[in-house]
């Protein structure tokens, strides 16, 4: 999923964005983050910005059949 400008200036008004139809996304306000570390709000955001490998001709069978 990539951050449209329209998603990022909901993020900073704090407003909820939809992710992909599944849930609606709180961001985090500025005193949770320092409570809960810098390093892992940013691993919550590198978990739900992670998007699935596409599979390829030039990929093994195994992993290609894994990734399909």
């Amino acid at each position: 999923m990539n951050l449209t400008d329209d998603e990022i200036l909901k993020f900073q008004r704090g407003t909820p964005v939809d992710f992909e139809g599944v849930c609606l996304v709180y961001p985090m306000k500025i005193g949770e983050i320092i409570d809960n570390g810098y390093s892992n709000f940013e691993k919550y955001l590198s978990i739900l910005m992670t998007e699935k490998p596409v599979a390829t001709d030039t990929q093994e069978p195994e992993l290609k059949q894994l990734l399909d």
